[in-house]
């Protein structure tokens, strides 16, 4: 399993990359509640990731080959509760989820 960090795009357009979250994130809440109203596309995930300036925001992806497994998406606000951090792991539900989980944390 391999990680690496999502890397935020400068026009604020979608990479291959963000769409594969956008795509798990979907299946996940999909899975969970049944539909998809309440998640975000991959062009509003984009734009989360390029705006930096009243939040960093680091995420990760964990891979098996080519294939997107897991991801990590960690938000520390920079003005406001600078002591809070926001944390959220995503991982593909056709999976086992401890070595995606144990590789991203």
């Amino acid at each position: 399993m391999k990680v690496t960090e999502i890397a935020a795009p400068a026009d604020a357009q979608p990479t291959p990359v963000i769409e594969a979250v956008a795509a798990l994130h979907r299946r996940e809440m999909t899975d969970f509640f049944g539909n998809d109203d309440l998640v975000e596309g991959p062009e509003a995930m984009a734009g989360h990731l390029a705006a930096q300036t009243t939040a960093r925001r680091v995420w990760l992806a964990a891979h098996e080959g080519d294939e997107l497994r897991g991801a990590a998406l960690s938000t520390l606000p920079l003005r406001d509760n600078t002591t809070v951090a926001e944390v959220g792991l995503g991982v593909d539900p056709d999976r086992e989820l401890t070595p995606i989980v144990t590789a991203l944390w």
